[in-house]
């Protein structure tokens, strides 16, 4: 149980960390993020390593293995070990946030889901990134993403991003799909404005921790 307890807390500080690593990497990458978005091989690798720093602080040290793209999938998956802990990372550019780009993900999640054994204690870590554009399923994206608007949604549309709701959403396909429920989905914004360091909700991380049980 301690163990149990000791992961979950590493990836939630991992994930709020992660946001500034990232912000630091598309500083040193610019335009290029901000025309395209992060390359995913870029989020898994930035993740991984906050998650490894973190847990090798804990005496928790990580072996980090990085899974060959099959024929049915185009996402980055890497796995992190520790004894019988895993933690299952998947990233994934929403270079369009459509139907089929959506889909992706979902038919990532099963292929590692297969990968699950039997025995040792499994964690589902996804990370995505997106740039609105004026599409409707852009704007449904947080929606989707949340299975709700997100709270400061009038923030957006001050900004000139009118969100909209969603008709599914990525927490309920999982839970119908894969049965996963024990999960937290979050949204976040690296990049700040120079001049008051407010948010630039244009681009947006997204981010799912599930422990599978």
């Amino acid at each position: 149980m301690k163990a149990i307890h000791l992961f979950s807390d590493i990836l939630a500080t991992s994930v709020e960390e992660f946001a500034h690593d990232c912000m630091l990497l598309c500083e040193q990458h610019y335009p290029t993020i901000h025309s395209r978005g992060m390359q995913e091989d870029h989020l898994a690798k930035t993740l991984c390593r906050r998650i490894a720093t973190n847990c090798a602080q804990q005496n928790t040290p990580l072996k980090i293995t990085h899974i060959d793209k099959s024929q049915h999938t185009s996402q980055v998956i890497y796995c992190l070990q520790h004894e019988q802990s895993y933690i299952w990372v998947i990233a994934h550019h929403f270079i369009s946030a459509n139907k089929a780009r959506r889909d992706a993900l979902l038919n990532t999640i099963e292929q590692v889901k297969n990968k699950f054994s039997t025995h040792g204690e499994h964690y589902l870590m996804v990370i995505a990134d997106h740039w609105f554009d004026r599409s409707k399923a852009s704007k449904e994206i947080p929606a989707w993403w949340l299975g709700e608007l997100p709270d400061n949604h009038l923030e957006y549309a001050a900004t000139g991003i009118k969100l909209q709701p969603s008709e599914s959403s990525f927490a309920e396909s999982v839970k119908q799909r894969f049965h996963l429920t024990n999960g937290s989905v979050s949204l976040k914004h690296p990049f700040v404005r120079h001049d008051n360091q407010s948010p630039v909700l244009r681009y947006l991380f997204l981010t799912a921790i599930y422990k599978i049980d």
